[in-house]
């Protein structure tokens, strides 16, 4: 009589080496997943946005990878706007954010965004990670800072001679959905056309949305995206057959991403020269003159009350804002960051930081390559550069 074999159950760890034993076999080799983990921190993004589509585990491990780093990591991202020609050179560097060192180098230096023909109004709306412009050819252009890759979003069909537009960019955190939001609106006859286009959505395609109902233009002001809502601020005004723009009045409006309505705000302050802001997490409005500035803070949601904050800046600051420089946006600490508009190549390109609640002001070198360029050259900064983007762009449309 044979005796009967006794079955042997391995241990956990046991039955680990042996799967592991087996894929060696069969594969030639194997990398434990903790060596993968420690491995994947230390690779360029641009590799790691690849290596997305290995596994749902890989994927889901880079994107946690990316989030910690960058979180540990704010930055400032500043693009660097060459006009040469009729053509423009759009370059974008990377700079910490948090530091009290008198000058610092860029992290990511001078990779290049776009060449081209661009729109003279061009205006750059950063969201968590990505940047949106309108070029001169009626497209956007969506650019990962992360990624480096870039894509231009379809044609707008149909589309019509002699007409006006103008675009937003937002994020809507409930859907996890990237959106871009485009306004046409013929020259002569004011007829108003609202187009949304969704990024990753498979029919690669505009939708047509439900018209605002009144002319509207958006004024050439900051735009800021914040928990799924854009505020901007447009002359609104009324009208039946024949427009009247002279009659439209100032104000404060806001588009909500999923339900892609609009909303009235209102404005605390009439004031011209207001700068809307994302104010840690909350909608920001700040104000300034020759003499004095003030930051308005929307406390509620849905409620229109506005908290105000008083800012103690030198008359040279408030004198040059406006003019020289511009309120670049807020960092997570809650320190305003102002920049100049323009490169000067006979002085070294800087960022101040004024921090309301200690009423200072520092202010921080940033290395560049593009000293004593002798084009004109805008500058645009991103100072709440906190999180870092794997999406892939390249299923949207073709790439540039």
């Amino acid at each position: 009589m044979k005796s009967q074999q006794k079955k042997i159950s391995l241990s956990p760890k046991l039955q680990y080496h042996s799967q592991i034993s087996t894929i060696e076999k069969k594969d030639g080799i194997h990398i434990p997943f903790d060596l993968i983990k420690d491995i994947l921190p230390r690779l360029p993004v641009k590799s790691l946005a690849r290596f997305q589509c290995v596994s749902k585990q890989w994927s889901s491990l880079i994107t946690n990878s990316i989030m910690t780093w960058a979180l540990a990591k704010p930055r400032l991202h500043v693009i660097f706007d060459r006009r040469i020609l009729e053509s423009s050179v759009i370059s974008l560097s990377s700079y910490p954010l948090n530091t009290y060192k008198e000058s610092v180098p860029a992290e990511q230096d001078g990779h290049a965004l776009l060449h081209g023909i661009l729109n003279y109004k061009i205006m750059y709306q950063y969201i968590r990670g990505l940047i949106s412009c309108l070029t001169r050819s009626s497209q956007f252009l969506i650019h990962n800072t992360t990624t480096r890759q870039s894509v231009l979003l379809p044609e707008i069909n149909p589309k019509r001679p002699g007409c006006f537009m103008d675009g937003f960019f937002g994020y809507d955190p409930v859907e996890n959905k990237y959106k871009v939001f485009c306004m046409i609106r013929t020259a002569h006859t004011f007829e108003e056309s609202y187009q949304v286009f969704t990024l990753g959505d498979p029919k690669k395609q505009w939708r047509t949305i439900q018209s605002f109902g009144t002319f509207l233009s958006p004024t050439m002001t900051t735009r800021v995206c914040i928990n799924g809502k854009i505020y901007f601020r447009a002359s609104v005004g009324r009208y039946d057959n024949i427009p009247k723009p002279n009659d439209s009045e100032n104000l404060l409006l806001s588009f909500d991403l999923r339900s892609e309505r609009f909303d009235y705000l209102e404005l605390p302050d009439q004031s011209r020269s207001l700068t809307l802001v994302n104010y840690k997490g909350k909608l920001g409005c700040i104000r300034y003159s020759d003499h004095s500035a003030d930051v308005w803070v929307k406390d509620h949601a849905l409620k229109q009350e506005w908290c105000k904050i008083d800012l103690f800046m030198s008359s040279s600051i408030l004198k040059s804002l406006g003019d020289s420089t511009r309120i670049a946006g807020v960092t997570l600490n809650g320190e305003i960051v102002i920049m100049p508009r323009r490169l000067d190549r006979a002085k070294p390109l800087y960022a101040e930081y004024y921090d309301p609640k200690q009423e200072k002001i520092r202010r921080v070198e940033l290395e560049s390559t593009f000293k004593g360029q002798k084009e004109d050259v805008r500058i645009f900064g991103f100072p709440d550069h906190v999180e870092e983007n794997a999406m892939s762009l390249l299923d949207l449309t073709y790439t540039h």
